[in-house]
Parts: structure tokens; sequence; C-alpha cells
């Protein structure tokens, strides 16, 4: 069935695509003020959204694009009102618009989408050889959702689509807890790619990053964002394209710390072995993409605990921020802090890392993720995991903080 299903949508793909005029409803419009134009930007990036059954999406693009944005690129969205989306259509229009683009003067057409936008850039340009320097689909889906779409294994096909590229770059995000993903699209993806020849950027489950949602968040956005935009600007990429780690600053400065905060653990390395082995600084993400810093700077008295709890931007409302907090309680490689506000809660793991527990004062949320510890000299890998994501946990409850 689903072999028949592939064959079937290619052929509607190639039967609806020669000929056709531009929709007169979709439209291409800037996506930020201020447009540097095609003598000046580095090229221009398409942001594609996904797609609602009963309702038109915003076309906002999602928070990493903005470093495309920084990195001197003009950024544009595809808008699609949900009566005239389908695959051959949106698809059909997404090469128009980035063909009239070309032809304005853009030397590179980069075309990035979410869920169903992801999916119309692998359609277009599979269509389209040599259009797009380089595509990028975050959790891409065309077939719906497990347990309200009987075909929805289907999309599994985006590994086929990969493979029918041609004179491009291609990226692809997957994600763990999704629930439109039927399992192994990342190994899969990666496969076909390599089969091509296709220069690309696969990362599958990476922690931290959860849910079909996975790339909609500031946290996201500050892993990622960076290493997009490096491959899509790399002079010459050959083969599966590795993330460059980043250093202790570049991670410090994605948060709100206050000045003196933990000087020997944060300005150089401590003269000695720490007092304990949580003392330091821990860094990681929560589940819904949040990113959190520890700081334990000296155990003190073990019944009082005090430490720096701080959180990194989730969302453009949201600039995160820091607390010291206080009555923490050490017991061998645990430790406690109950407030007013939420219970904090870290277990020192076998391997090194922390297991750390956000949950709200009297339970009904909560967050979990794994923290590693970091120095000055540290360079921090970006999560470039092809297995089953076994750090990452169950999505939170909606409306919960930090």
């Amino acid at each position: 069935m689903r072999a028949f299903a592939l064959v079937f949508t290619s052929l509607l793909v190639a039967a609806a695509w020669g000929g056709q005029p531009a929709s007169a409803e979709m439209r291409l419009r800037a996506a930020y003020d201020g447009l540097l134009g095609p003598g000046a930007a580095k090229g221009a990036v398409v942001f594609n959204h996904g797609k609602e059954l009963d309702k038109d999406t915003p076309d906002t693009p999602q928070p990493y694009v903005e470093a495309f944005r920084k990195a001197g690129w003009d950024i544009f969205s595809l808008s699609r009102p949900v009566a005239e989306d389908r695959v051959a259509a949106s698809a059909r229009e997404l090469v128009a618009q980035a063909e009239r683009l070309k032809a304005e003067g853009y030397r590179r057409i980069v075309s990035v989408g979410q869920s169903y936008g992801g999916w119309i850039s692998y359609v277009a340009a599979g269509a389209k050889p040599g259009l797009f320097h380089a595509i990028l689909a975050t959790a891409p889906a065309a077939f719906g959702k497990r347990g309200s779409s009987w075909n929805w294994e289907n999309n599994a096909q985006i590994a086929t689509l990969a493979g029918s590229l041609h004179a491009t770059r291609a990226m692809a995000f997957f994600f763990d807890k999704d629930e439109y993903d039927p399992g192994g699209r990342g190994l899969a993806t990666r496969a076909s790619l390599e089969r091509r020849g296709i220069p690309h950027l696969v990362v599958d489950a990476p922690p931290g990053h959860v849910g079909h949602g996975g790339a909609n968040t500031l946290g996201f956005a500050a892993e990622f964002g960076p290493c997009i935009v490096a491959f899509a600007e790399a002079a010459d990429v050959a083969g599966g394209y590795r993330c460059p780690t980043r250093s202790f600053e570049e991670v410090r400065a994605n948060f709100r710390l206050p000045p003196d905060i933990a000087v020997t653990v944060l300005a150089s390395a401590p003269p000695a072995p720490p007092a304990h082995p949580l003392v330091g600084a821990w860094h990681g993400w929560y589940q819904n993409g949040r990113e959190v810093l520890f700081v334990l700077d000296d155990p003190g008295n073990r019944d009082d605990v005090r430490a720096v709890y701080a959180w990194g931007r989730y969302k453009n409302v949201d600039e995160g921020g820091w607390e010291r907090i206080a009555g923490g309680k050490l017991a061998g490689g645990n430790l406690s802090f109950a407030g007013t506000k939420a219970r904090l809660t870290y277990i020192l793991r076998e391997d090194g890392r922390l297991d750390a527990r956000w949950e709200k004062a009297g339970g009904g949320s909560a967050l979990t993720a794994v923290l590693s510890r970091v120095e000055p000299s540290t360079r921090l890998p970006v999560a470039m995991s092809l297995s089953a994501g076994k750090d990452a946990q169950a999505s939170p409850a909606a409306g919960a903080k930090q």
C-alpha cells in the first residue's frame, strides 16, 4: 500500500506540474523589514509554513530563520491559503516564486519549511534541479498524523523524495515524540542523500527538542540556527555535514546572568578539584526546547545549598532570566530545592551528567533535561544524534514554564 501511494503521489505531482500558471491566491511577502536587495544580500530564503486542515496557517518564520537574516540574507514567506494548499500546486508556486527571485538577481535561493512546508520544499527541489541552492525541512509531513489519518505512515516517503534530488544541498530535522513521524526517517533520508551524493545535514531526535514543533523554539534557534546558516554558506561541502561546536562564551551569551555569578566556575578553571562532584556549571535543554544553566559554586551547608539557576529565551515574548536559589538539600549525588513556585531536582548519573527536573509546586507540570558540565575551555557539540533519542522525554503539560 505504501509503495502504491508513493507512485500515485509522484504521478499526481508530475501531471499537475506542467504548464500551470502561478496561483492567484498564494503570495510571497518580505518576512522582515529592511530588505537588502539582490545586489547586497547573500541570497534569498523562502520560508514555507505548515498546514492546518480547516484554517489558514500563519506564515511567520520559525525563530531559527532569524539567523539567516542576521547573516545578511533577505527573508521571504510564501503564504498559502488552505483552500489551495495542495502538494503539487504549492510546490509549483514555490518554484515560480524562486524563479522570480532568481530573475531579480538573487544569487542563491534557499527554501526552508516546517511540516507541510518542508515537504513541498523537497518536492519543488526535486522537480527543478539547480534552482535551489539549499533546502531544509523540519518535521516534514504531508499525510496527517497518527490516530487521525489512515495513511499517515506515508510520511516516510520523505526519504524517497530525498532520493530524487540533484544539484542542491539538503537539510532535514526529525524529532522524537512527533505524532507525524512513523520512525526511522532520519537514517532512511540520510541513506537516500548519500546514495545521490547530495551534501546534507540530517539531524534525528536531538535531545531537548521534542515533538512536531521541535523547531519552533528559541532554544532550537540558539543551538541549530548558526549551524544551518554555516551549512548553507560553506564554500564547499560534500557528504554529511556536522555542526561546528559552540564555545562556552557562545553558550553563556544566551543567558541573562548576574554579573558576579560564580566567578571561579565561569571565569576560569578551578585551581583544585571541586569540593563536590556537583560543583560547577551545568548546561542542557528541557524537552520543550528551553535552554537551562545551573551553577553550583560551593555546596557549603549541605542542608542549605545555594546556587544560581538560569533559563534561556523560549519565545519572542520571553527574554529568559535567572534567580538565586537557596535551601537546597544535598545527599550524596542528589540535590533538591523546594521553592514556593517550583521544585528543582538534580541527580548525578553514572556517565557524569545530571538528570534535572523542574516541577511546578503542587504538581501538574514538569520538565526534564540531561545536563552536561561546561567550563571556560569547553566546546559544546551540537546534538547530531541519529539514535532513538533516549534522553528525550514526554512533552510537558501545556503552559509549563522554565
